[in-house]
């Protein structure tokens, strides 16, 4: 669904930038300014996340300007993608024709340019002869992409050579590449000592460290190299002293940290073999890296000596086995008439063949006989984890009810509903008084945005995660020479944020005993419908991105629903050279959500949703964010100090916010996004304790709030939406002009059948 109008700004950088694309070139920079520059800008929250080499490498690529007094350096509502370091000179700040302040040499302006495409918030006009320094939008993303994606890479490249850690998938070292925290010694410090408890691993980045066994020193280690891994596998005592030969940077991972976010090591490498199983299987490399480690968990390794059955033709089916090692024969019982007279073999199993699922899938016995010919060893998964796992992709089906899709030419246009940047949202009606939104995007303006490819995604991901009843259903999609739709579940009952800031008098009973919003009880329900919404939509392998009261629709019945996928995508994921991508690089979302690595722009994951959840919950108790401010440049400050913020002694905390929320909420909002409270940990915490959550999966809880709706027509909760009664052909757009799209149909071929004027829009 689309909103007329946005509560708050959404932030959305449309550009992408292509790690493959030429580095910019470095400018003649003298050391004064590089040293005076490096001065200015070192604190500065948009360069926090790179280092001072990278920050250098910045630097140098900073082009120089000048202003004479009284000339207009940025003005107030154009467009902008530079962000300013005034060197020397001074400058006056004015909005809405006031002079509202000034800047003095060494301050700085423009930094959201480098985040995202929005207007200039105000006008800097120079007050004397000025010298600035400044970067654009393109080459701060390029280099600052650049430099986090080479420094992962130099990391999982180092912890690929330790022999402990060389069975780890790619994705778990990049996972354990997160978790590693930087630390720093000096020259001659000791780091550990021989015969005390060791609990960290060591990488080293730079500098060297001297191992002594029994004072008598046993060997050098620089960069690249590591010491202390046995501490990840075993609580024994140190073997050596180690001390710093020189000044010295280094990466620390502690063995309960490990365990924490990843498990007992020996688990661990057992888990990684699986996957590796599984990965091999050419029908399941494809699956969500998610469902890939609940696969790798539930199955079990069993082995069979030569000349067993493995499973028997005739009997019932329980079990789904994949082959790792040796070799088995598929043979089938012949018959005369009713006597049996011998067996047929019908093929030879080798490892990653699979065998058992046809009975799995269809309930039937099993239709032929497995004997191992050699030991076999498979891994075995039973009939509960197959099915929740693998029967719809086996059988090529989903979840989704089995109802036929409403025709394009039965839909009846009753009243519009919202309107977006591409189109409008309309509700429409079938003759069986069945009743949806429609979604209506212009391919003209979808083309002349290059958005091609995001509503694509969009559309593929609803689709992808539709059949959860916390996410909106994607019913159908459509198009005609000028347009695309989508046909989606109506869902009534208005957005949560209308519940938390509109509807105060019709929600007082949700507030008694709050703390400035809902009390505990309506709060942990809407937050447990997001929860399992989160952790389905993370199991399928997507990033959401975009979580916040304004995507929550409530249904009739009182639950949340997921909306708009626009800004959600695949997140880890390998590309089409088999390389694979950790993180993404796009800053989008909304300012009060956005988590600190997306204000930094250093790369992020599905753990970004993680850190809105907590901010989430924190709003629907307190009636606001954690880090709101009217100063969007103030909101990325607080958001990059949130460690202070959030500290149980803030004063951010209203009183009565009760401690199991405040405990929940600093854990989904760790600034580092690997040890985030995952979406399933979080509804395992005590703040849910109360809450039955097979129940509200199957809609059988009463929700705290119904809301009226009338009939299966009314519009009353959503926000008024201008008509227009103009019935010229081109205006099929539900009374909006279109624009006519003559460009090449074949760019929306994967859209749906149509496109070529198969779909006319409802009549009224």
């Amino acid at each position: 669904m689309v909103s007329r109008l946005l509560r708050r700004p959404i932030v959305n950088n449309p550009k992408t930038f292509e790690e493959g694309e030429e580095e910019p070139p470095a400018l003649r920079v003298s050391e004064t300014v590089k040293s005076v520059l490096m001065s200015a800008l070192h604190s500065h929250y948009v360069f926090s996340g790179l280092s001072p080499s990278e920050l250098l490498k910045m630097i140098v690529r900073m082009r120089r300007s000048s202003a004479v007094e009284g000339e207009r350096i940025i003005t107030q509502g154009e467009a902008g993608d530079r962000f300013y370091c005034l060197y020397s000179g001074s400058a006056f700040i004015e909005v809405d024709g006031h002079q509202v302040g000034e800047y003095r040499a060494l301050e700085s302006f423009g930094e959201l340019a480098l985040l995202y495409s929005a207007p200039r918030a105000a006008t800097i006009v120079a007050l004397e002869a000025c010298v600035l320094y400044s970067v654009d939008m393109q080459t701060f993303h390029q280099m600052s992409m650049r430099a986090h994606k080479s420094a992962a890479r130099a990391t999982v490249s180092f912890l690929r050579h330790v022999p402990l850690l060389a069975g780890f998938e790619e994705g778990l070292l990049h996972r354990v590449s997160d978790a590693l925290v930087r630390v720093e010694y000096e020259k001659d410090q000791i780091i550990m000592r021989e015969g005390e408890a060791g609990e960290d691993f060591f990488l080293i980045e730079a500098g060297e460290v001297r191992c002594t066994t029994h004072a008598r020193q046993a060997l050098t280690l620089s960069r690249g190299d590591y010491f202390g891994e046995m501490a990840l596998v075993l609580d024994e005592p140190r073997h050596a002293t180690v001390t710093c030969a020189t000044k010295l940077s280094c990466f620390k991972l502690n063995r309960h940290d490990f365990v924490r976010l990843f498990g007992p090591m020996q688990a661990v490498l057992e888990q990684q073999m699986r996957i590796r199983i599984l990965k091999s299987v050419p029908l399941l490399r494809h699956l969500p890296s998610k469902t890939l480690e609940k696969l790798a968990e539930a199955m079990k390794i069993q082995l069979f000596r030569g000349g067993r059955s493995v499973i028997k033709e005739g009997e019932p089916g329980s079990r789904f086995y994949i082959i790792n090692e040796g070799r088995a024969k598929v043979v089938r019982n012949l018959f005369d008439g009713l006597e049996l007279v011998g067996e047929e073999e019908l093929r030879i199993l080798h490892p990653q063949d699979y065998f058992g699922e046809r009975s799995l899938i269809a309930d039937e016995p099993r239709n032929a006989t497995v004997v191992a010919l050699e030991p076999l060893e498979c891994l075995v998964l039973d009939r509960q984890s197959f099915r929740a796992y693998l029967k719809a992709s086996m059988s090529g089906k989903n979840n989704r009810k089995n109802t036929p899709h409403p025709e394009p030419r039965d839909l009846r246009r009753v009243a519009a509903l919202g309107s977006g940047t591409f189109g409008r949202v309309s509700l429409v009606v079938t003759p069986e008084r069945q009743v949806y939104a429609l979604k209506q995007m212009q391919k003209k303006q979808i083309l002349e945005c290059h958005q091609e490819r995001n509503i694509m995604n969009e559309k593929n991901l609803l689709a992808a995660c539709s059949q959860h009843p916390m996410v909106l259903e994607l019913v159908a999609t459509y198009q005609d020479r000028d347009c695309v739709y989508m046909l989606l579940e109506l869902v009534q009952g208005g957005e949560l944020w209308s519940l938390i800031y509109e509807k105060k008098a019709e929600t007082r009973e949700l507030r008694r005993g709050g703390c400035g919003c809902f009390a505990t009880r309506a709060a942990s329900f809407y937050a447990a419908c997001v929860a399992e919404a989160l952790s389905y939509v993370h199991g399928r392998g997507i990033a959401y991105r975009d979580l916040k009261p304004e995507n929550l629709m409530i249904d009739a019945k009182g639950y949340v629903k997921v909306i708009d996928f626009g800004f959600a995508k695949v997140v880890p994921w390998d590309d089409a050279k088999g390389r694979h991508h950790a993180k993404t690089y796009t800053v989008c979302g909304t300012p009060e959500y956005l988590s600190p690595e997306l204000v930094q722009s250093r790369g992020h994951d599905r753990a970004v949703d993680l850190w809105a959840f907590g901010c989430l919950i924190f709003e629907l108790l307190a009636g606001r964010t954690p880090f709101a401010d009217s100063s969007q440049p103030e909101i990325y400050r607080k958001i990059l100090s949130a460690k202070k913020i959030l500290d149980s002694k803030s004063r951010l905390w209203p009183k009565g916010f009760a401690s199991d929320a405040k405990d929940l909420v600093q854990k989904l909002a760790k600034t580092e996004p690997i040890y985030r409270l995952g979406a399933d940990d979080a509804k395992d915490h005590p703040w849910f304790a109360s809450l039955d959550f097979k129940a509200l999966y199957k809609a059988d809880l009463e929700a705290p709030y119904v809301p009226r709706i009338k009939d299966a027509l009314d519009t009353s909760n959503f926000l008024p939406c201008e008509e227009d009664d103009d019935d010229d052909d081109d205006n099929n757009n539900n009374g909006k002009k279109v624009a006519r799209y003559t460009g090449k149909q074949d760019v929306f071929a994967a859209w749906s059948r149509g496109g070529g004027g198969d779909f006319r829009p409802p009549a009224c």
